[in-house]
């Protein structure tokens, strides 16, 4: 994840090293990648919440606003 809402990335991939891209950060299997800040609750005192990803096969899944797997 690059960034959070108040300091986003802007990426682009090069032709030429797409291949070496792809091979570096592409990994089949799953990877615990530690807890990522969601949001901040500014109705409760900026109070962060957090979610814990795993990206399977190269791809994170990230949980909606009302998930109950985003912890407070």
């Amino acid at each position: 994840m690059f960034g959070a809402a108040e300091f986003p990335a802007i990426v682009w991939l090069k032709e030429e090293k797409l291949g070496e891209i792809a091979n570096a950060f592409w990994r089949f299997g799953k990877d615990d990648v530690g807890w990522i800040l969601y949001d901040l609750d500014f109705e409760k005192g900026r109070l962060p919440i957090f979610f814990r990803p795993v990206i399977s096969d190269g791809v994170m899944a990230v949980p909606r606003a009302k998930d109950a797997a985003l912890v407070r």
